[in-house]
């Protein structure tokens, strides 16, 4: 997965899992972010070494529907050189990593990602 392909305008990336639990707790955080700012800011979750139809339920069953795609193996992951998720990646529009969050996010932090997206000039 290339995050240098996500450009044009600023991007907050969410790796996760449905084994993880924290990712499964920032889960309603990032939905009513995306409902909140999706216009300005494209917001992608990354599945990441989980079951697809697990993914697929979990998502439907919570309401998300901000765009997901699946990185079956953890390649993303480990280009990153972090072992846990969740992981929150934040992307200008030139799709260049200008901050991220390993660990489960709080309102504040993520408030603090997508201010920094804001500002970053592609919004």
């Amino acid at each position: 997965m290339a995050l240098d392909r996500l450009t044009g305008r600023p991007t907050l990336v969410n790796l996760w899992a449905t084994w993880c639990g924290p990712c499964r707790e920032e889960m309603p955080l990032l939905q009513e972010a995306y409902a909140h700012h999706g216009e300005q800011v494209r917001f992608l979750g990354v599945d990441v070494q989980d079951a697809p139809d697990a993914a697929r339920w979990f998502l439907d069953e919570h309401g998300v529907d901000y765009p997901h795609a699946v990185d079956a193996d953890g390649e993303l992951l480990r280009l990153l050189g972090v072992r846990g998720l969740p992981v929150t990646l934040a992307l200008d529009a030139d799709g260049r990593v200008v901050d991220r969050v390993v660990g489960q996010l709080t309102s504040a932090e993520l408030q603090r990602l997508i201010d920094a997206l804001l500002r970053s000039g592609g919004a």
